[in-house]
């Protein structure tokens, strides 16, 4: 059974700083926002934003499982920022599985028609996962991120409702 797709909270926090554990993680995993630090209180101050929505999943013991964010752009469109997955349970479809909640949950209950997203070009699990739900590559920029001393290519994926 797919767990239900939660509003996060804040006590939680304690456990997403835990699984970003490097600063390659951290890049991979939020791009350029956290480049002043990734703290509680940078953390806290980051869902204070009026345009993002912290979603999160529990296993059924109760624990943080999955957590990604869904940032307004306008009435009908959206971007999935910071997706990750616990890094005890990766690779079993989880995130795949939570994706697909948070776009049905942007569908149905929030009214957008379109959804993009970015993830890097050598995260090929990643991109894989997200087309396989339905998003397609919009556009690529040339050695956008720094990944360990290597500028990788950011890749734009796009999702429109039918």
């Amino acid at each position: 059974m797919n767990p239900p797709l939660l509003p996060f909270q804040k006590p939680w926090i304690p456990e997403i700083l835990s699984w970003v554990s490097s600063p390659r993680n951290l890049v991979l995993w939020s791009g350029n926002t956290f480049q002043k630090g990734f703290t509680k209180a940078h953390f806290l101050r980051h869902l204070d934003r009026i345009d993002l929505s912290a979603m999160a999943q529990l296993d059924p013991q109760k624990k943080l499982l999955c957590y990604g964010e869904v940032v307004r752009m306008s009435a009908s469109r959206c971007s999935f920022c910071r997706i990750i997955v616990r890094p005890d349970s990766r690779g079993l479809g989880l995130g795949k599985a939570f994706c697909l909640n948070l776009l049905d949950w942007c569908l149905q209950k929030r009214g957008y028609t379109e959804v993009i997203l970015n993830t890097l070009e050598n995260n090929q699990k990643a991109l894989r996962c997200y087309q396989s739900i339905g998003f397609s590559i919009a556009s690529r920029k040339k050695k956008a991120r720094m990944v360990d001393g290597i500028k990788q290519d950011l890749i734009q994926l796009h999702y429109r409702k039918n």
